[in-house]
């Protein structure tokens, strides 16, 4: 009977067993090679979707403007001077008053880059300026105290026995300190800066130089580089106005301070159109033009250029003394006959920039999207990096115990297969001895 169940055991128990194990560890390296792979593509780099901006959208064509006839602007233009010149200041008046002096806390880290070409500027200024006709401007003005009393000094002559306190410092350390305090520390900073100012009072009169100089120091711009190009949009501005210099470098500087996004645009504007009004009325037309602006153009300056072209046609039939005031009035009869016009524009305008926003936000959106999706496949090939590491030593774990297991039923089978042969071995010598013997 036990050898039956041994030859059952040896035939079919480790037979099974041995398949059974032998599945199993053929499914274990499958596994294992498995794990290798997701691990290698763990590492290659995940690929982010590209987001392409969507393009401008074109802004729908402005309405066509209802023309002004001259004969309309001549209907309403006053006859007496006193009249004009009363509409003129009340409708044109600029309530806000600039300021005369600015504060700025700028840390000073002066070099001497440029020292040379700021020793020539000021040279250049010195020839705007001339030192003895502007004395008082260059020279540093004080007075003279005496510690010993000044009988002594009037004695002996020593000038031990007094002492010179400033007041006033001179051009030159006054131009360094300002400039410094508005943030051109540098020699090569200051050289741009006075340059744009020499070349300022170089377009206009020797009589206005001194007041116009003094306001340009006073000038600053948003930054350094936003102030230099403003003094060259008011060099090319201020010889235009001949009455009233420092009355219009007010006027100009100040528009340009208080509106930093397009102030720069309208002064280059009136450059290009007040010389086609008389010298008298420059002045009172710049102030017309700067006022409709601001009160009827919502910062429009394409539409408000487009709106004053279609006046200088008509400018020259307008006598001297009244152009403003037709300027004024073409205005107003404009605003009347292109009332519906001008409110289409403004819809038109912000429909063109809700779908500039909407652009915008909808790509900041589509950006946001894409860098999700990008951390998430990076976060997923991290988590299948660590669990297919995890799986790999599990499966050579797996694969080194069912080995051990294989090798012990190995070693079992081959024992017990030893162990028969030598049973059988004995008992056919057992019976061989029998027989001898029989």
């Amino acid at each position: 009977m036990k050898n039956r169940f041994t030859i059952l055991e040896n035939n079919y128990y480790y037979g099974f067993t041995r398949t059974f194990w032998h599945i199993t560890i053929s499914i274990l390296f499958i596994g294992l090679i498995g794990g290798i792979i997701i691990i290698g593509w763990s590492f290659i780099p995940s690929s982010k979707r590209e987001v392409i901006k969507a393009s401008t959208p074109v802004k729908q064509a402005y309405p066509k403007q209802v023309g002004v006839t001259t004969n309309e602007i001549v209907r309403k233009l006053p006859k007496k001077k006193e009249v004009i010149e009363q509409i003129l200041d009340e409708e044109t008046k600029i309530a806000n008053t600039p300021t005369n002096q600015e504060s700025y806390v700028v840390k000073n880290n002066i070099d001497t880059l440029g020292l040379r070409n700021f020793n020539n500027e000021i040279a250049n200024l010195k020839s705007y300026l001339p030192v003895k006709q502007h004395s008082t401007l260059w020279n540093p003005i004080g007075y003279y105290t005496y510690p010993q009393g000044k009988r002594r000094y009037e004695v002996t002559k020593n000038e031990k026995y007094r002492k010179w306190v400033v007041t006033s410092q001179g051009l030159k350390e006054r131009i360094i300190s300002r400039t410094n305090t508005m943030g051109f520390s540098s020699y090569n900073e200051k050289y741009q800066l006075i340059k744009a100012y020499n070349n300022c009072l170089s377009k206009i009169n020797a009589t206005d130089r001194e007041v116009i100089l003094k306001k340009l120091l006073n000038f600053f711009n948003t930054n350094k580089v936003q102030t230099i190009l403003a003094i060259e949009k008011l060099t090319n501005l201020l010889p235009l106005f001949t009455d009233n210099l420092s009355q219009a470098f007010d006027n100009e500087s100040y528009f340009i301070k208080k509106n930093p996004q397009d102030g720069m645009g309208m002064i280059a504007f009136e450059t290009q159109v007040l010389p086609s009004f008389t010298i008298e009325d420059r002045m009172q037309a710049a102030k017309v033009l700067k006022s409709e602006y601001l009160n009827h153009y919502d910062y429009n300056l394409t539409a408000f250029k487009e709106t004053t072209q279609s006046f200088m046609k008509m400018l020259p039939k307008f006598s001297k003394g009244q152009e403003a005031l037709a300027l004024q009035y073409y205005y107003q009869v404009y605003r009347d006959k292109n009332a519906q016009r001008i409110a289409q524009i403004r819809t038109i305008d912000n429909q063109h920039q809700q779908q500039i926003n909407d652009i915008e936000n909808q790509y900041k959106a589509d950006v946001r999207m894409a860098k999700t999706e990008y951390d998430n496949k990076v976060q997923k090939k991290i988590f299948w990096r660590l669990s297919s590491f995890w799986g790999v030593c599990s499966a050579i774990g797996s694969v080194l115990v069912v080995t051990v297991i294989l090798l012990s039923l190995s070693m079992v089978r081959n024992v017990n297969k030893l162990a028969n042969a030598l049973l059988l071995q004995r008992e056919t010598q057992n019976q061989t001895n029998s027989k001898e013997t029989l």
